[in-house]
């Protein structure tokens, strides 16, 4: 199983997250995703090394969404990009990179076949 986090503006409602994430179904293929929100700051180790949009996320005590998934990335990918549309939003692929939801999205529109995990 491998994790995205996504952290969200301080206001944004979980029930709009759900609503969000429900709407992304599986094509089958055996993609699986499962969502949280989080609470401790520790739970989830903070990006190394720390940036300064780290640090401005971590300030601001943003919403963090932990999107747990297995098999390919499209069900993922797709749910991301339902969650952080509209929204502001930073996106920690886990892997390496953090970016603004836009830039995240922006990268997957520039590069379908994107493998962060490589």
């Amino acid at each position: 199983m491998n994790s995205v986090i996504v952290y969200l503006a301080p206001d944004t409602p979980l029930t709009e997250v759900h609503e969000r994430l429900r709407s992304v179904e599986s094509t089958g293929g055996g993609e699986r995703i499962y969502w949280h929100p989080v609470e401790s700051p520790n739970e989830y180790g903070d990006p190394v090394p720390p940036t300064e949009l780290f640090d401005r996320v971590a300030a601001e005590r943003w919403l963090r969404v932990v999107i747990d998934y297995s098999g390919g990335l499209e069900l993922v990918k797709r749910a991301i990009e339902a969650l952080v549309s509209n929204l502001t939003a930073v996106v920690d692929n886990d892997h390496g990179d953090l970016m603004t939801a836009e830039e995240f999205v922006r990268r997957l529109a520039d590069d379908s076949g994107w493998d962060w995990r490589t």
